[in-house]
Parts: C-alpha cells; structure tokens; sequence
C-alpha cells in the first residue's frame, strides 16, 4: 500500500457525492468502479481527474491504494469501522 498523507479537512459535498456513487457500484456490481465509469457519471475528461478525487479520498483514510505493478494499481474500501468519527457524521444520513 502507498503512504497516505493525512487530511484532517471535511469531506466536501463532491467528495460525498464520488464515495456514494463508489459504495452504490460496489453494491450492484461487486467490485470498485474504473476510472472510466467514474468520468462518465461526472463529465469529466480525464482519469487523472478521477486519480486526483481519489487520492483526495485516500488522504482523508476513505480509500486505500496499492500498486500491483509498475504500471498498474488497485483502490479499495477502507473498511467503515476504520474511518474517523468526524467523516462517519457526514454519512449517518445516508
């Protein structure tokens, strides 16, 4: 797993709304969604872009990352009983 920087900052609304589109594709498809699927659903034109979301999700202890070899690499859940108390309000509504 890479070393996270960590970011105390509150979760922001796009950040939420990234983290339930990810939980919702988990759910229906079993597995984390590609960069791809992330673009689309956002309009965005770029997987940098959505790699950049991501790492900002990582930061907060939301996500993890591993590189599974020199070219490639694998985001991942952090379990919710792993995640700080702070970001786990943002969520109790959900």
């Amino acid at each position: 797993m890479e070393s996270k920087k960590e970011d105390f900052t509150p979760v922001t609304t796009l950040q939420r709304r990234i983290l339930v589109f990810i939980l919702n594709h988990i759910y229906e498809h079993k597995h984390f969604s590609p960069l791809k699927v992330l673009c689309r659903h956002f309009g965005w034109n770029s997987k940098n872009t959505a790699h950049e979301h991501l790492k900002r999700l990582r930061d907060k202890g939301l996500l993890a990352y591993a590189k599974t070899n020199k070219r490639s690499h694998r985001w991942s859940l952090v379990p919710f009983e792993q995640w700080d108390s702070t970001i786990k309000d943002c969520f109790k509504e959900l």
